[in-house]
C-alpha cells in the first residue's frame, strides 16, 4: 500500500469463494494517503463472490461497484477484523453504483464481533 494507486485486490469474479485468513494490509498505514485509500475493491456489477475477511487488520476503504442486475449468492463477512483507520461502517465502506435499496437477492455485507464495534 505504498501509494494511492496500490490495492491489495481489483476483482470482477461473478462467482466463487474470495478469503483472506489473518491477513493485515496495515504496515503504511500512519501515510496521510491512508484514509483514502481503497485497499480492496470489487466490481459485482453482474454477479458476486463470497468474501470473507477473517481475523484482518485492514487500512483504508473497501469498495463494492454495484449494477441495477441481481448479483446472486453473493456477499462479504468481516469477522473479528479490526481498522487501522475507518472505523465506522460509513468511512470504510463505499457501494458504488446504481444499487438501490436491498433487496433479498443483493449484496450483503455482514460484520460478525467486529473489533471496532462496526454493526451490520
Amino acid at each position: 500500500m505504498r501509494n494511492t494507486r496500490s490495492q491489495v485486490i481489483y476483482s470482477r469474479w461473478a462467482d466463487g469463494h474470495i478469503t483472506f485468513d489473518g491477513c493485515s494490509d496495515t504496515a503504511l498505514g500512519f501515510k496521510s494517503i491512508s484514509t483514502t485509500l481503497v485497499a480492496h475493491e470489487y466490481n459485482v456489477t453482474s454477479g458476486a463472490p463470497q468474501i470473507r475477511y477473517v481475523q484482518c487488520d485492514l487500512v483504508g476503504v473497501h469498495r463494492f461497484r454495484v449494477g441495477t442486475a441481481s448479483i446472486g449468492r453473493g456477499g462479504v463477512v468481516y469477522d473479528q477484523c479490526t481498522r487501522k483507520n475507518n472505523r465506522t461502517h460509513e468511512t470504510f465502506l463505499q457501494v458504488v453504483g446504481t444499487w438501490t435499496a436491498p433487496q433479498s437477492t443483493d449484496l450483503k455485507i455482514a460484520n460478525r464481533e467486529d473489533g471496532d464495534g462496526i454493526r451490520p
